[in-house]
């Protein structure tokens, strides 16, 4: 049975209780403490003594890196850490007993500028062993800058989500030099959770000792300088030195792990300093997988294999690049392989601007093809690019090795878009200026132009034929500007199954072989070859009946005659000149009459089947006289 003591004691426990909670409620809000600012002041390396006072202190002297980046981490909220300027220069060697340096927090600003003129500290992770980064990047909205971070087992900045929550974004490098790691200079790693996206990258060296080096150091990084992984989304690879690397400048690495997106690229140089060959040891971007990458305005030369490796990629778009040449873009800087390698299904990817003539990249001096098209790609598209030509507006002749453009085991690739208002030049290129081989649907559109300079008229001709359509090649559509001033065929088809071709083009003029060559050996006498063979072996367009100002023909039935004045080849008397006009043959007899226009002396014939697009070669020039006509013919006519 409760006494009256007991209840008392229920009654002052509530009144206690309800006293405290009236006075906890007159307490005002207490403002959250300030993190740092911190400054290293000690080039040893250490933890924190105690993360919950807000003090730098490793217990004995100082305040070392690692305790900085650790308080800071702890402290929650935004902070600087700064060095003092007595340690600028200095090496702060890492311990193995400590591991990598973590930046676990966000909003931390980590700068190692001590003073104009200084020297950056230089953090070195050499006494790490094992697969051990020199920093990890946990956090979101961290800097790190004005740093030399070298010697790492693993990677040197290695940015990333540990617990797949979102983290490892919107971080930033800046004015780093970045050398000497076992893997890669800097890695990004995104996850299942959405992290490692739109982060930065700027303004560093990444590969090379210092900015003054010309050549390689003996222990760049050892993988690649910059790698993308694992759906890292967004990254902003802007105005670095990425050299000397041992695998590639920047991989985008989107085959496992999910894909990568939106990666923009821009104002780099990558395996030059601008004008030394300090090239990464394979290409200096490599795009596996990736979608919708912005390479744009960067130099990208001097690289062990391609300067652009896009396999798999789509949609991605290469605006404004120089590719395997030097900064003045007057000299070849080669990439090892191909300028531009496109490959295993990329599809969908833009190499310069329709419309824009500012846009287009300089794609020369590189050892292979300037642009190789391989693997299954389709859907690609060259527009206003400069080939095999360089300095300002294309006046300078800086060859690819090989081909312009090569197309292999491809198929519905453009160059030249039907909506494009800007030339691309395809010229000085030591081989072809395009090699098609085992490929479909290739498209040459009216705006490009090929042999010539970036003054659409003088003389740039490539060392073989303008285009070669190889073994294999099927239904394409051939309509150039010009294909002009190329050491042997305008345009030449080869190979039994090479089919359905339309071979036009504007102008087809001044080559050192004949304008169009089927079998790429020289005039091929009409009736003279059967199917199959290139383009069927179909007729050219022959002449009927002679008469003054005009003449009958005669081509396959139902064929559309194309009319070229005749501008004149090497070869005599087998045609070259610019498209003047179109005929319909007789759908029955393939008869057809002809008109010469007002002012044309010559004028000289394709022929296309109405179905298949099979194209011939181009006939023998016809004079607009009936004396020449008769002279040419009346042998012909007059046979029994």
């Amino acid at each position: 049975m409760k006494t009256r003591w007991d209840n008392n004691k229920i009654y002052i426990s509530i009144l206690i209780f309800s006293l405290l909670l009236l006075n906890l409620a007159t307490i005002p809000p207490q403002p959250a403490r300030a993190g740092g600012p911190y400054t290293v002041n000690v080039s040893y390396d250490g933890p924190d003594s105690e993360l919950n006072d807000g003090v730098c202190y490793d217990g004995i002297s100082g305040c070392p890196l690692r305790a900085a980046i650790e308080q800071a981490s702890f402290d929650g909220v935004a902070t600087t850490i700064m060095f003092d300027s007595s340690l600028s220069g200095i090496t702060l060697y890492l311990s193995d007993t400590y591991g990598p340096l973590v930046v676990s927090g966000s909003n931390i600003t980590l700068d190692g500028y001590t003073g104009p003129g200084n020297y950056p500290p230089l953090v070195n992770g050499s006494n790490l062993t094992g697969s051990k980064n020199v920093f990890e990047i946990q956090g979101n909205y961290n800097t790190i800058q004005n740093l030399v971070i070298r010697d790492g087992a693993a990677n040197g900045i290695y940015i990333y989500d540990p617990s797949a929550s979102g983290y490892g974004s919107y971080n930033a490098l800046d004015n780093l030099i970045i050398y000497g790691n076992g893997n890669n200079g800097v890695a990004i790693l995104g996850d299942s959770g959405g992290g490692g996206h739109d982060n930065t990258i700027q303004h560093s060296l990444i590969g090379g000792a210092n900015w003054a080096q010309t050549t390689c150091p003996g222990d760049s990084n050892g993988w690649d300088g910059i790698l993308i992984a694992n759906g890292a989304d967004n990254t902003n690879i802007n105005s670095n030195t990425i050299v000397c690397n041992g695998n590639n400048g920047i991989y985008l690495f989107g085959g496992t792990g999910g894909q990568i997106s939106t990666t923009l690229i821009q104002t780099n140089k990558i395996g030059t300093d601008s004008i030394n060959d300090m090239g990464n040891g394979l290409s200096g971007i490599a795009d596996w997988q990736a979608s919708a990458t912005n390479i744009y305005n960067n130099q990208i030369s001097g690289n062990g294999n391609d300067g652009i490796w896009l396999n798999g990629s789509t949609g991605g778009l290469l605006t404004t690049n120089r590719i395997g040449v030097d900064q003045t873009g007057t000299m070849a800087l080669p990439n090892g392989y191909s300028g531009v390698t496109i490959d295993n299904g990329a599809m969908s990817n833009t190499l310069g601007n329709p419309t824009d003539a500012n846009a287009g990249n300089v794609i020369s001096g590189n050892t292979d093809c300037g642009v190789n098209i391989i693997g299954g790609a389709k859907d690609n598209i060259l527009d206003g690019n400069f080939i095999g030509l360089a300095g300002t507006g294309g006046t300078v002749v800086v060859p690819n090795g090989l081909a312009g453009v090569c197309f292999v085991g491809v198929d519905a690739n453009t160059i030249g878009s039907n909506t494009a208002t800007v030339n691309q030049y395809i010229s000085g290129n030591t081989r072809e200026g395009v090699y098609v081989t085992n490929s479909s649907g290739i498209q040459i559109g009216s705006v490009t132009l090929i042999g010539v300079m970036g003054d659409s008229t003088t003389s740039a001709g490539n060392g073989l034929q303008g285009i070669l359509l190889d073994e294999g090649t099927q239904n394409s559509l051939l309509s150039p500007g010009k294909v002009m001033y190329n050491g042997q065929a305008g345009i030449a088809v080869i190979g039994n199954y090479s089919t359905g071709n339309d071979l036009g083009g504007w102008v087809i003029s001044s080559n050192g072989g004949l304008p169009i060559d089927l079998g790429n050996d020289g005039h091929t006498v009409n009736g003279s070859q059967t199917p199959p063979g290139p383009n069927n072996w179909v007729n050219y367009p022959e002449v009927s009946m002679p008469a003054s100002g005009g003449f009958s023909g005669i081509a396959c039935p139902g064929c559309i005659v194309r009319v070229y004045q005749s501008i004149g080849n090497p070869i005599a008397n087998y045609g070259g000149g610019s498209l003047i006009g179109v005929i319909t043959a007789d759908a029955t007899t393939g008869d057809f009459i002809y008109t010469f226009p007002p002012g044309v002396t010559a004028v000289t014939l394709v022929a296309c089947t109405p179905s298949t697009y099979d194209c011939s070669e181009m006939s023998p020039i016809i004079e607009n006289t009936a004396v020449s006509l008769l002279k040419i013919y009346l042998p012909m006519l007059n046979k029994p």
